[in-house]
C-alpha cells in the first residue's frame, strides 16, 4: 500500500522536528511554510457552513481511540487547544466533557452504536446527534478516527524499481456534523511523516494545528 504523507518543516522549539524526503514525496503532498502550517492534504467544505450557527461545537473521542489510546489523547488535547486559540468566537468542547455527559446520562451503548456506523460508513446517525442537540445545546459535532499512527512501511519507485522505506507517521480524518439534521459540513484528511519515534508526540501537535487552522476552510 502506498502511504501519501506529506514532510513538514514548521518552526517549533526542537529544530528539524520533521523530515523530509526528498523523491518519496507524493504528488498530492503539500509542503507547509517554514513558519506555521499553511496547507492540508485533503478538505472539503460545504456551503452550509457558512450559514450554520456554530455556537457550541463537541469533539467526541475519536472512533478507533481505543486503539490509538496515546495518539487519541496527544491530538485531541492539542486539537481543541488550538480551535479555541484560532477560533474564539466558537466554543469547543472537548472529548471528555463528552463523554462525562454521556456516561452519566446512562448514553454509551448508543454512543457505541453512533461510533460504529460511524467507522463503517462514514455517516453520523442523526437520533444521536439530536440528543446531544437537545441536552447539552450542540450545534456540531467533530468526529473522526485517526488513520495512521507509528511505523510504516512506504514504497517509491527508484529508476524504475520499487523501493521501501520506514517511516513514522500520524494521520487523522475527521468531519464536522450539524445537529439539525446530520450534514457534514466540513471534511478534513491529512497524513504527516515525523523523523522518528521520539518525534511522534510534535508530529501529532503539529496535525492538530494543521486541522484547527483549515477548520471552515479547503487547501488552496
Amino acid at each position: 500500500m502506498r502511504l501519501q504523507f506529506r514532510p513538514v518543516s514548521i518552526a517549533l522549539p526542537i529544530p528539524m522536528l520533521l523530515g523530509t524526503f526528498g523523491n518519496a514525496q507524493s504528488s498530492q503532498s503539500r509542503k507547509l511554510g517554514p513558519e506555521t502550517a499553511k496547507s492540508i492534504q485533503e478538505a472539503k467544505l460545504d456551503p452550509a457552513f457558512q450559514t450554520t450557527k456554530l455556537d457550541r461545537v463537541g469533539l467526541l473521542p475519536f472512533a478507533n481511540a481505543s486503539q490509538y489510546k496515546e495518539a487519541a489523547s496527544v491530538i485531541s488535547k492539542n486539537l481543541v487547544s488550538q480551535l479555541s486559540q484560532l477560533h474564539p468566537e466558537h466554543r469547543f468542547i472537548p472529548p471528555d466533557e463528552m463523554m462525562n455527559f454521556i456516561s452519566t446520562s446512562g448514553l454509551d451503548d448508543q454512543f457505541n452504536v453512533f461510533l460504529g456506523d460511524y467507522l463503517a460508513t462514514r455517516t453520523a446517525r442523526q437520533d444521536f446527534l439530536s440528543i446531544l442537540r437537545e441536552k447539552l445545546q450542540m450545534d456540531a459535532i467533530f468526529v473522526g478516527r485517526i488513520n495512521a499512527w507509528g511505523q510504516q512501511q512506504q514504497v517509491s519507485t527508484f529508476l524504475g524499481k520499487p523501493v521501501r522505506r520506514k517511516v513514522h507517521v500520524v494521520g487523522l480524518e475527521m468531519s464536522l456534523y450539524r445537529t439539525t439534521d446530520g450534514r457534514s459540513i466540513w471534511h478534513g484528511k491529512d497524513l504527516i511523516a515525523a523523523q522518528n519515534q521520539e518525534r511522534m508526540q510534535q508530529a501529532a501537535e503539529v496535525i492538530g494545528e494543521v486541522f484547527a487552522r483549515f477548520f471552515g476552510r479547503v487547501p488552496y
